[in-house]
């Protein structure tokens, strides 16, 4: 990730370029917060976050339970990397929003 800020390349051009506009973040750790913080300045419209642990939040923005219902977004971005192929396999379950994890959005750039 610091590679690809030295290099000036950014997350949001990335995803515009796929089309999306809208996103949700599943998980509000570290990795999803700096996500957060580099997009939130950019056209790409951080609708809200997804956590077990929905007190994570704050005032910036909202974040669902997994079992919540989700509003529509165009992608979720998975960043809790360590266990993405069973956050995908729960998504999918419920939505047939798109699903991208952080870790492969950062090799493709």
């Amino acid at each position: 990730w610091l590679t690809l800020k030295e290099e000036k390349k950014q997350l949001s051009q990335y995803l515009e370029e796929l089309g999306y506009q809208t996103v949700a973040i599943y998980g509000w750790g570290i990795l999803g917060k700096h996500l957060y913080k580099e997009l939130k300045d950019s056209k790409i419209e951080i609708a809200y976050a997804i956590d077990r642990q929905r007190e994570k939040g704050g005032s910036h923005i909202k974040v669902a339970a997994p079992e919540d219902t989700w509003d529509d977004v165009d992608v979720i971005i998975v960043s809790a990397t360590f266990d993405y192929r069973n956050i995908r396999k729960l998504i999918k379950e419920k939505t047939d929003i798109d699903v991208i994890s952080l870790e492969q959005i950062l090799m493709e750039i």
